[in-house]
């Protein structure tokens, strides 16, 4: 844990209206997290022959996910200008496939900033 994004992400509004909204998938993903029985019966929803004994302990990935003031997911790119900038504020899962479109209009909105 990083103390200063933390308290980022606990000064943003939009992490509390949210975190209001969605407490309960909140609190089912924390307790996945540290109960190895509870995720294996989330698993198991999927592959019923799963065991606990084949799972194994392994780093969690994190995807990023933007979320406005007013506690809404950006599921979309979220591209922003600042003073001589451009800004890719959420680039979600296709990125990779829409990488050229985005850096197009990346570099429209640059070149018409300069």
């Amino acid at each position: 844990v990083r103390v200063r994004e933390l308290g980022s992400t606990l000064a943003w509004p939009g992490s509390w209206r949210i975190a209001r909204r969605h407490w309960r998938y909140g609190a089912g993903e924390l307790r996945r997290s540290v109960s190895k029985s509870a995720f294996t019966e989330a698993v198991r929803r999927l592959l019923p022959g799963v065991s606990e004994d084949d799972l194994v302990p392994t780093a969690a990935g994190v995807r990023a996910q933007a979320v406005l003031r007013d506690g809404t997911l950006v599921d979309d790119f979220l591209i922003r200008e600042g003073p001589r900038t451009v800004h890719v504020l959420n680039a979600p899962s296709p990125a990779a496939t829409a990488s050229l479109p985005i850096g197009r209009e990346v570099a429209r909105r640059a070149l018409s900033a300069l």
